[in-house]
């Protein structure tokens, strides 16, 4: 895996389209490599030293390609220069990417700053080669593609600064990696930082989807002999359990995190802005986890913007609620069903951020279970709100699939004053993501995204 894994990346085009290896090159990389991991692998009497010298080899050899990719492009316009990593692993957080570039009048804006575009293709740079080369490498060749990046910008930088870029991974599982970067100023041991990011990758498949009716194949995955009039609880939650794996896949391909996900970024950002303080506490409750989409969304935009964090969440499948103990983002995770009054936290429990996306549409009683606890659980101040998604009745047939129930706006305004919650806004979102109808046919599913407090 490591031979093909290593070759894949001699011949690919990550970071930007560079120089190709000779065949005599890509032939003598691939017998060095086919060589070291052998022996790595087989000889089990080795010493300490030689299994040292064994990593600095292939480590090496990793090396000179990144070099290679680097005098071209972007990156070479920028100066970005790779330092040294190391991509064999014994261990996750030995695995790291560090790089450097010094400030030139070309990474200045039209103001004379160091514009932010530089320092993010520095960061990018860092993290796509890391998360590449282990999507590559270690998992059966696979490719790539940033889900989601979050930057934050610390302190200014001047021309003739040389900035350094440390990239490591926090998490890398077979679906997806989360890496993290902190650009400092010089040594890093001097912990001047510039700024800092975090990046979500997904790992994929190098066969691309050519064509719309193959997308659709896959779409009506979601939808396959699923109707929840027709299924038990235990029915749907096993349903879920095996959609688990494939479910970064699944919600990429059927727009749900380029529509929903973006959005509960962009709003976040601003409810950050608006309600959160740098030195308060923050207990978050993100019901109908799934596999930690909107979880992750929190924890980055959230996290930074206070000083203790909590986040729990409930989910009703197994599996989902395994994947998103995966990302390490939340403080507590239990399996329940949201059609049930939630016992399974301390009875004076409150919250001062709740969510709830994607399930009332699967749920058989909001207005007496879901709502109710909702406004138990909220904490009563003006400033603590819960975000809840409705399936939208917009007088067409496009949300009627799989048994999910719809609302119009003004179903959701009455149940909302009925549990006295006070609807401060909503958000229609017309094609929030694509599934199959009952026909068959591809079609958009509209969201009501409505956020509450407290009637006060």
């Amino acid at each position: 895996m490591l031979v093909n894994g290593l070759s894949s990346i001699m011949r690919s085009s990550f970071l930007l389209k560079g120089s190709k290896l000779s065949s005599k090159q890509h032939h003598l990389l691939t017998t060095l490599i086919s060589k070291n991991f052998n022996q790595k692998r087989f000889n089990h009497s080795n010493s300490n030293n030689n299994e040292i010298n064994l990593i600095e080899k292939q480590n090496n050899i990793i090396q000179m390609m990144v070099e290679k990719k680097l005098m071209n492009g972007l990156n070479n316009e920028l100066g970005v220069k790779l330092l040294k990593l190391n991509m064999i692993p014994n261990k996750q957080d030995n695995l790291f990417i560090q790089m450097s570039m010094t400030i030139t009048k070309q990474h200045l804006n039209a103001i004379g700053l160091v514009h932010g575009g530089s320092l993010s293709t520095l960061i990018d740079t860092a993290i796509g080669t890391g998360a590449f080369i282990y999507a590559n490498q270690f998992l059966q060749g696979k490719g790539m593609v940033v889900l989601d990046s979050f930057t934050q910008f610390i302190k200014k930088a001047s021309i003739n600064d040389e900035l350094i870029v440390i990239a490591k991974p926090s998490h890398l599982g077979k679906t997806t990696q989360i890496w993290e970067a902190t650009i400092y100023l010089g040594d890093p041991s001097l912990n001047i930082k510039i700024a800092q990011s975090k990046s979500t990758i997904l790992n994929t498949d190098n066969n691309k989807i050519e064509n719309k009716e193959e997308e659709n194949k896959n779409v009506n995955k979601l939808g396959r002999n699923f109707n929840i009039n027709k299924m038990s609880k235990e029915e749907i939650a096993n349903r879920f359990d095996k959609y688990s794996e494939q479910w970064e896949f699944l919600t990429t391909i059927s727009d749900y995190q380029k529509n929903v996900i973006s959005w509960i970024i962009k709003e976040l950002k601003q409810y950050s802005n608006n309600n959160i303080l740098l030195e308060s506490n923050l207990k978050v409750l993100d019901l109908a986890t799934g596999s930690g989409l909107v979880g992750r969304s929190i924890d980055n935009v959230l996290k930074q913007k206070v000083k203790d964090f909590e986040m729990i969440g409930l989910d009703i499948s197994k599996g989902m609620i395994q994947k998103a103990k995966e990302l390490n983002i939340y403080h507590n995770l239990f399996v329940h069903d949201l059609d049930n009054f939630i016992t399974c936290l301390n009875e004076n429990e409150s919250f001062d951020f709740i969510t709830c996306f994607g399930v009332t549409e699967m749920l058989k009683d909001i207005n007496n279970v879901l709502l109710p606890e909702i406004k138990r659980l909220l904490k009563k101040d003006d400033k603590s709100q819960c975000w809840i998604s409705f399936q939208f009745n917009n007088g067409t047939n496009s949300a009627i699939h799989q048994g999910m129930r719809n609302y119009s706006l003004e179903q959701i305004q009455d149940m909302l004053k009925r549990n006295n919650l006070k609807l401060l806004e909503y958000t229609i979102l017309d094609n929030a993501y694509l599934l199959p109808s009952t026909s068959g046919e591809i079609q958009p599913v509209p969201f009501c995204i409505v956020k509450c407090c407290h009637q006060m």
